[in-house]
């Protein structure tokens, strides 16, 4: 018995799947974007701690700049992708 699909069912089905992994791909990049900017500047903030001595103010500055970038960036992209797909 062949439990193949056709070969036409197969393309579309990888088409539909091609155009909704690129479709999806932006939104799936503000995740990581958010938290690699908390992540940078809390390893500055650290950084800036164990240089001078002002622990703990450095990393808690260092997350509150990351996690205001962060956010920042994450609004200007979804405003741009709303205003690119509506």
């Amino acid at each position: 018995m062949n439990n193949e699909l056709p070969k036409d069912t197969k393309t579309s089905t990888f088409a539909i799947l091609r155009e909704t992994l690129r479709n999806i791909a932006p939104y799936l990049t503000l995740g990581v974007q958010l938290a690699l900017a908390v992540i940078v500047f809390f390893a500055i903030g650290w950084w800036f701690d164990n240089t001078i001595g002002t622990d703990p103010w450095g990393k808690l500055i260092g997350v509150v700049v990351g996690v205001t970038g962060g956010m920042i960036k994450f609004f200007r992209t979804v405003r741009e992708m709303v205003k690119k797909n509506g």
